[in-house]
């Protein structure tokens, strides 16, 4: 029998950052009130209380970040985001810089303190971080199997390894290839479109329509969600972020359409990619 995941469609929040205009920013409770009417059911990003009563008060659900850089930080911030009420967690570990043997200690720390705090954590594919490049994370994935007989938790973005490998329409072949254990573990997507050069381009051109280059990218994310939902369990919950940064954190540029406009034309061309993947054959 065919699983049904449910779909929580989560926007993070420096998507926000100087919404609607830098001069006349809204306030955090207008921003979240702004994602619950756009369609929103989640929100991600660095959360504290005051987000966690905003995401009650609007019924979205949360999903933290946080950034970790040494092993003795581990358990206290773990243990801040489950005080918190949150359950999804996306981390940024380590630096570029970090060894994987320390990388990988760290990450099976990690892993058993999120499952001792009942915490669905994911290490984020992403730049600066010990997943910088695609040779280490696949290394760090096959290490970690090998250690626990599991898949690595991942946040799982393709946006930072697409612009590593220089990809090139169709970019599933060149993005998905053993990562089939890893994507089926997945419980957190960053999605943000890329192509081989840019590792943030436009959902919509100048005139409104959708950019050229979103069909390739679509293509791949119903690739990847094709692979991930195989065999999942009916009701598991899995957090999926339209994620594009603005100008202010340096992935918008100042010829980009408003960030949060793409935002929420990106949600329900996701939404579309992952109901569809999930009714593909096997």
């Amino acid at each position: 029998m065919k699983s049904s995941p449910q779909l929580i469609e989560a926007a993070a929040l420096w998507t926000l950052w100087q919404a609607p205009h830098p001069k006349r920013e809204w306030s955090i409770e207008r921003k979240f009130e702004e994602i619950r009417k756009a369609g929103f059911n989640g929100v991600t990003g660095q959360l504290d209380a005051s987000h966690i009563r905003l995401a009650n008060q609007f019924d979205l659900k949360p999903a933290g970040l946080v950034f970790i850089k040494k092993m003795a930080e581990i358990r206290p911030v773990l243990a801040a985001q489950r005080d918190l009420g949150l359950r999804f967690l996306t981390i940024h570990l380590g630096t570029g810089d970090t060894p994987p043997e320390s990388a990988l200690k760290m990450l099976l720390r990690i892993h058993s303190e999120s499952r001792r705090l009942g915490l669905e954590a994911g290490v984020e594919t992403h730049r600066a971080t010990c997943t910088e490049t695609p040779a280490v994370a696949r290394e760090l994935m096959r290490a970690f199997e090998r250690e626990t007989g599991e898949a690595l938790p991942m946040t799982l973005d393709y946006s930072h390894p697409a612009v590593v490998r220089h990809v090139f329409p169709p970019y599933a072949a060149g993005l998905l290839s053993g990562h089939d254990s890893v994507l089926r573990r997945a419980r957190l997507f960053h999605c943000r479109p890329f192509n081989g050069h840019h590792c943030q381009i436009p959902v919509s051109t100048a005139g409104g329509r959708l950019a050229p280059e979103m069909p390739a990218y679509l293509e791949f994310v119903e690739a990847m969600f094709r692979v991930a939902l195989r065999g999942r369990p009916a009701g598991q919950e899995i957090v999926v972020c339209p994620e594009l940064g603005p100008l202010l954190g340096g992935y918008g540029l100042s010829a980009f359409p408003n960030v949060w406009e793409d935002a929420k034309r990106l949600r329900p061309l996701l939404r579309k990619s992952f109901l569809r993947a999930g009714k593909s054959p096997a």
